[in-house]
């Protein structure tokens, strides 16, 4: 209830008090990954980054746990949105970016098999201009998470086409255009909700990687850490 008020509250302007209530819905059940995204994507999204991380990294003091650790992590990426656009940007965003992947590191070597740290390890490391190398480190996170959603059966339906595309886009960026449509026609056969991989796929290949690169997963384009 604290937490459903509290993004009505947001949503009708009453800014302080629902976030109020998005805090004590956090605070009371701090390892329900809903309820703390839920409070960390409306600071996000009214542009709150400090208060983000100032609350999560008191939290993880509080309850050391992979889900409070996780949304530690993905203030960081948050953060990101707070610095210049590339390429003025670029320094400042890589140290978020870093500190993010530091924290999700201890998650994963701690519970390999957390499906969540994969996928936003593989996120952080796929928006870097492919020319740096990062994409290796992606496409080993993002292979890792679209297995475990096959084992993982309490996975929620929203995520799955979320992970197949992201894999896709590993492929796309380094301009292997038949592996990522492969991915993606894979997706299609496990998700519910194919939107996201019917836009992939409605792509034309000659148009794939420099929209990859440019719009869909380029340097500058936001984390999406909802």
């Amino acid at each position: 209830l604290e937490d459903a008020a509290g993004q009505t509250l947001i949503e009708q302007g009453a800014l302080d008090r629902g976030f109020a209530y998005l805090k004590a819905a956090t605070e009371a059940v701090p390892n329900n990954l809903r309820y703390s995204n839920d409070y960390r994507v409306a600071l996000r999204d009214h542009q709150r980054y400090q208060d983000e991380e100032t609350f999560f990294s008191q939290m993880v003091q509080k309850v050391q746990s992979p889900n409070t650790n996780i949304e530690f992590a993905l203030t960081y990426v948050d953060l990101m949105r707070s610095c210049p656009k590339p390429p003025d940007g670029l320094v400042c965003q890589a140290q978020y970016s870093y500190r993010s992947v530091a924290v999700l590191n201890d998650v994963i070597k701690a519970s390999p098999y957390n499906i969540v740290a994969r996928y936003a390890r593989g996120l952080n490391n796929l928006y870097w201009p492919t020319l740096m190398g990062h994409l290796p480190a992606s496409q080993n996170d993002l292979q890792y998470t679209v297995a475990l959603t096959r084992i993982q059966k309490k996975i929620g339906p929203v995520l799955i086409p979320q992970v197949y595309a992201a894999l896709g886009d590993v492929f796309a960026k380094d301009g292997k255009i038949d592996q990522a449509r492969n991915v993606w026609l894979n997706g299609l056969n496990v998700s519910a909700n194919q939107t996201i991989l019917r836009n992939r796929l409605a792509i034309a290949r000659d148009q794939l990687t420099t929209e990859e690169n440019q719009n869909i997963r380029g340097l500058g384009v936001y984390v999406d850490t909802n």
